[in-house]
């Protein structure tokens, strides 16, 4: 058995989940922003309605925190050994 598979796993779980969230923030902040919806201030900071209930927006913390959070975690995939393209809905695939 691998090493370091456990550690893997949870870095691939982390890949999964902030890199999703990343890049489905980022489409719809790039949609809002190509149609003239939301300017980029108030993608991060005005507050959002669902069903007429208030709840907050990403913040850009959030959002940058998304992004770093997935690299981090690619990077330090790569230090211990393991494949980028092994990662997949469980975390990471050992063989």
């Amino acid at each position: 058995m691998e090493k370091f598979i456990g550690l893997k796993k949870i870095l691939g779980f982390i890949v999964i989940i902030c890199g999703a969230c990343w890049v489905l923030n980022t489409i719809g902040l790039i949609i809002a922003l190509l149609f003239n919806i939301e300017s980029f201030n108030e993608y991060f900071n005005n507050p959002i309605y669902i069903d007429g209930e208030e709840t907050s927006p990403i913040s850009l913390m959030t959002w940058k925190l998304l992004f770093w959070s997935a690299i981090i975690s690619a990077i330090l995939i790569k230090i211990l050994g393991g494949s980028l393209s092994k990662i997949n809905g469980n975390g990471y695939e050992s063989e």
